[in-house]
């Protein structure tokens, strides 16, 4: 319930004209930082999943999960709803999301600044498994 209700806050916390259409003007550099990020919300899915298969154990060493929108030991139904959700919210906002905006007179592009966020939050999951030991198991 907690990420529908950051998802709709980011919704409507949304800078939109009158007339904007979603997606609007949606380009092919849209569609690759949209990729790259899915690509690496996709590997921390996968290092997150092995985790609650191995009851979030690493070498003998237990650990936790360090997003806060999921309980410390989620199981693997649990993993595979929050990245679900996380995935599809994060591609709707971005197709939502202005390609231009005015902020204090300079123009800014939110939806490529919401890419590139997210890019480096989920990165920086990513390689912190990675530096703890999480390998993915399929």
């Amino acid at each position: 319930m907690k990420k529908l209700i950051v998802a709709l806050i980011l919704l409507l916390a949304v800078p939109v004209q009158a007339d904007y259409k979603f997606a609007e003007n949606w380009t092919w550099k849209d569609t690759a930082y949209e990729g790259v990020f899915l690509t690496i919300i996709g590997v921390d899915y996968l290092q997150t999943r092995t985790q609650a298969k191995n009851n979030w154990y690493i070498d003998g060493h237990q650990y936790r999960e360090s997003c806060p929108l999921m309980p410390e030991h989620p199981n693997t139904n649990e993993v595979d709803t929050h990245f679900a959700i996380c995935a599809i919210g994060h591609t709707v906002i971005a197709l939502a999301l202005p390609p231009e905006a005015k902020i204090f007179d300079h123009k800014v592009n939110p939806r490529r600044i919401w890419q590139m966020i997210w890019i480096g939050v989920e990165a920086g999951y990513a390689v912190n498994n990675y530096s703890v030991g999480v390998r993915i198991e399929l």
